[in-house]
């Protein structure tokens, strides 16, 4: 079998799925999409057994497509079990809201898999317009570690030797919209598309006379979204932080200062132009290899391989200095806070930066019944298009003087 279709389907966007544009819902304009991909020859639903999936059943009677339930959570797991049945060469995955696939693409990227030997040809769901694509094998690699994690690109990321990858990024993935339905708005997006020729290939122009001297074309928002690199307007580096809590750092950082970071990025640059010293922590090898590479001579990165041990919030200890700015940005992050106290100066903040994670809460509330108090800045970050939180936890006489 050349390739089966995998239509992911979160539970929690079940109403948006059933949401009709032009009398189909959009389940089924996604299902369309996939048909019209010769070289798919199945087309498969993994659901999670339960009464709110019952109904996707009846789409077996009007598309050639099979429904599968499984009281099994994980997705990987679920899609290993019905792929080893199958045996197909390779594995689409998409999601249900995927109504605008690109279905030129998908076979581009099917293509490409072969004349590469592929095995991974990974595209961001969250555009839309394309899909990933796995060979059975490195999907079985995968779902090992999406047992643990939930989510593939963890593996890729930790793992970028372990499988012969390629990425892809749509030419139309663009910061003013994105091509699902999961939000009122993009109800409303979807059947304009359906129904109005828009010239895609001309969008960026069209934004550049609506939003120019807007306040995130000031700070460069776009190209950072475009580009996926956290710079500002002039092309320098910038902490993934929300710009808000940025702007207050900014007027308060002191050369003296020596900082360490759990995650290394664009902010180790930023931090290492202003401060005495940088130490980050990383899991990510080839990340790090690549912040290394721009790095100045006051960086000193920490590997933390993930496959050997899993001490990432430990590492702290193994440094001789204490710090006046500890910021907790990657894996562990309870455990980073609780070692992250046994390092910091009195005077010392801490910097957690996507405060506003349910799964984080608990380690945020250890730091604060340790004396400290919080202030938080929610607004727009580079890159991503949500609101963010950036969270300083402080004490009384700390080095920013709040």
């Amino acid at each position: 079998m050349n390739a089966i279709a995998f239509i992911d389907i979160n539970s929690k966007e079940t109403e948006n799925l059933r949401y009709t544009i032009d009398g189909k819902m959009v389940i089924e304009h996604t299902i369309e999409k996939l048909m019209m991909i010769r070289e798919i020859e199945a087309i498969i639903l993994p659901l999670h057994k339960c009464k709110e999936n019952k109904a996707y059943k009846k789409l077996e009677e009007k598309y050639p497509i099979k429904v599968f339930f499984s009281k099994e959570q994980n997705l990987g797991k679920k899609m290993v079990a019905i792929a080893k049945e199958l045996k197909p060469q390779h594995i689409i995955r998409v999601m249900g809201d995927q109504m605008f696939l690109d279905t030129d693409v998908c076979s581009a990227m099917l293509q490409e898999m072969t004349n590469k030997t592929l095995d991974i040809n990974y595209a961001d769901l969250n555009c839309g317009l394309a899909a990933q694509i796995f060979t059975y094998n490195a999907l079985k690699k995968c779902q090992i570690v999406l047992g643990k994690y939930h989510r593939t690109n963890n593996y890729i990321n930790e793992n970028p030797d372990q499988l012969k990858i390629s990425t892809y990024t749509h030419p139309h993935h663009n910061p003013y919209f994105r091509f699902l339905v999961r939000s009122d708005r993009e109800k409303k997006i979807a059947e304009i598309l359906l129904n109005t020729p828009i010239d895609f290939d001309n969008l960026e122009k069209y934004i550049e006379i609506l939003c120019g001297e807007t306040g995130l074309y000031n700070r460069g928002w776009f190209e950072t979204f475009k580009n996926k690199e956290s710079l500002d307007k002039k092309g320098n580096p910038l902490p993934w932080f929300t710009y808000q809590a940025v702007t207050f750092l900014e007027e308060r950082v002191k050369s003296k200062w020596d900082v360490f970071e759990y995650g290394c990025g664009y902010s180790s640059l930023w931090w290492s132009k202003r401060v005495s010293s940088v130490t980050s922590c990383e899991h990510n090898l080839q990340w790090l290899k690549m912040v290394q590479t721009k790095a100045g001579e006051n960086v000193n990165l920490i590997y933390a391989d993930f496959n050997k041990e899993r001490k990432f919030a430990e590492k702290i200890l193994q440094t001789k200095k204490k710090y006046d700015v500890i910021v907790i940005d990657s894996k562990e992050r309870i455990k980073c806070a609780k070692y992250a106290l046994r390092k910091l100066k009195p005077s010392g903040v801490i910097i957690w930066d996507d405060a506003e994670r349910d799964q984080d809460k608990e380690g945020q509330q250890f730091i604060v019944q340790q004396g400290f108090k919080r202030i938080t800045f929610t607004g727009m970050s580079p890159i991503v298009k949500h609101e963010n939180e950036t969270a300083i936890f402080y004490r009384e006489g700390n080095c920013l003087g709040i």
